[in-house]
């Protein structure tokens, strides 16, 4: 499955898996899924050997473990990334993107609150002079 999802984690440190996710690796309400944290992200899985068990709620949501969050540096309200890999649940820190290319590099402008490189903002602003000029 290649679904690569952003959520914000709630004051209580909960993020909502998808439902695309759960459906996809058949998580359902009151699961047991282990928590491991490998190389600055969290995989969650229902087949590993337990680290750290956490039960799915109603909402889909699992409480991710504080020693977990603060070794990522997350808080309430971060953006997290959660993708679906090789049976398993990966959440890390979101990194800030363009909202056109995708580029993490120059990213020192914001289109409507979104942000944007230097790259695309010329051409988009090469694009409007030539327009004017048409």
């Amino acid at each position: 499955m290649n679904l690569n999802i952003m959520r914000k984690i709630d004051e209580l440190g909960r993020v909502v898996l998808p439902i695309q996710i759960r459906e996809f690796l058949n998580i359902e309400t009151g699961a047991t899924l282990c928590i491991t944290f490998e190389n600055g992200e969290l995989h969650l899985s229902k087949d590993r050997k337990p680290t750290m068990l956490r039960k799915v709620d109603e909402l889909g949501r699992v409480v991710l473990p504080v020693e977990a969050l603060r070794a990522l540096n997350l808080r309430e309200k971060s953006i997290v990334n959660i993708r679906c890999v090789d049976n398993e649940i990966v959440v890390r820190p979101s990194v800030p993107t363009c909202c056109i290319c995708g580029s993490e590099e120059g990213l020192n402008t914001s289109l409507f609150e979104r942000p944007i490189c230097e790259k695309c903002l010329a051409k988009a602003r090469q694009s409007s002079e030539v327009s004017k000029v048409s």
